[in-house]
């Protein structure tokens, strides 16, 4: 699927969710990246070979700015699995609710 990672993840009320600095709009790129950089406690064991697909991938959305990206099917799990883990419940259904929509990439 094409994904455009730039979109502002926005709030009920549309306003728009802030970084975690509080200084800029909450995009999709920066909270997939975030997450598919972070390490969790249940995966400090994690190995090298999953530790540098998360850092290309993540390299990956972070470079394409407002290009749309081909993620995978494998690649959506495990940024929906991630996401879950770093954010709160209502940036995480957001972020599961525009990665799961087949909207357009624009």
């Amino acid at each position: 699927m094409l994904k455009t990672f730039s979109k502002v993840v926005t709030q009920f009320d549309g306003t728009p969710w802030k970084t975690e600095d509080g200084k800029a709009d909450l995009t999709v790129a920066h909270a997939v990246v975030t997450a598919l950089g972070l390490a969790f406690n249940d995966e400090q064991a994690l190995n090298g070979m999953e530790k540098s697909k998360r850092f290309f991938l993540a390299e990956r959305i972070y470079s394409a700015g407002a290009t749309p990206v081909e993620v995978t099917l494998e690649d959506g799990v495990l940024i929906k699995a991630l996401v879950a883990k770093a954010y709160p419940p209502f940036i995480v259904g957001w972020l599961w609710r525009y990665l799961e929509s087949a909207e357009p990439a624009t």
